[in-house]
């Protein structure tokens, strides 16, 4: 357990270290924020109702899948998951390291967020605080399980690649920047295979009573369920690699 918890703190603070991280996780998800959020609100006002929301998405959406999904399969690619068997690290903890310090920073990025847009945007927070801390963390780990997969099943260009994919048609198709009602229903169709769709249902209905084209807490379910789809997905692939390469 001690091994596993400074294996986990190592990652994390290389995740601080690496300049490449560090811009996926915290330095352009603000960035944003900030340019965006002053932006939006000042062109439309109601903007502000779902600011936190919008921006936490796009936040979490970035630092969960670029932020990850590249290292991943970097990590495959290299020969440092043999090194890890062969010091009899299993593949399921080296994904669980990987998925905790993401969190960690992730969800970081996210509180500045929380916390610092009603001083700068004049944003109420949510309603209910615990339900905004659940959902985010659901979110967190589903989208997370999405971008692990994807470095899973890519090689390290392509991961980069998907990741940007995936990334683009969050931010154009969940409703993050504007109600995805406003959508063809195509679209909206499509936007529903994204965690970040069901991450914007539920934030706006379980945290900041707002209306919800999708149910509040079938959002949180589905994000449940993005977790233990791609999240065992990950783990069959890895083990998978792990015995070609013994």
């Amino acid at each position: 357990m001690n091994a596993f918890l400074k294996h986990m703190l190592i990652q994390f603070k290389l995740g601080l270290r690496d300049k490449t991280l560090l811009v996926d996780f915290y330095l352009l998800p603000i960035c944003f924020y900030l340019i965006m959020g002053g932006v939006m609100s000042s062109i439309n006002p109601q903007f502000k109702q779902t600011l936190i929301t919008s921006m936490i998405v796009f936040g979490v959406t970035m630092g969960a899948l670029q932020g990850v999904s590249a290292p991943i399969a970097k990590l495959k690619e290299s020969g440092t998951l043999r090194s890890y068997r062969v010091l009899g690290i299993p593949a399921p903890s080296v994904l669980l390291t990987e998925v905790l310090s993401t969190f960690l920073h992730v969800f970081f990025a996210s509180v500045i967020i929380l916390l610092t847009a009603p001083v700068f945007f004049k944003v109420d927070l949510p309603k209910n605080i615990p339900a905004f801390l659940v959902v985010l963390a659901l979110f967190i780990l589903a989208t997370t399980a999405v971008g692990i997969f994807v470095g899973a099943i890519a090689k390290m260009h392509m991961a980069s690649m998907l990741s940007i994919v995936i990334f683009v048609f969050s931010v154009m198709l969940s409703g993050m920047m504007f109600p995805s009602n406003m959508l063809p229903k195509a679209l909206i169709y499509a936007g529903r295979i994204l965690p970040a769709t069901f991450a914007v249902q539920a934030f706006n209905g379980l945290s900041f009573d707002l209306s919800t084209d999708i149910n509040a807490g079938l959002s949180l379910v589905i994000l449940v369920g993005f977790s233990i789809v791609f999240g065992s997905a990950c783990v069959l692939k890895f083990i998978s690699i792990n015995r070609e390469s013994v």
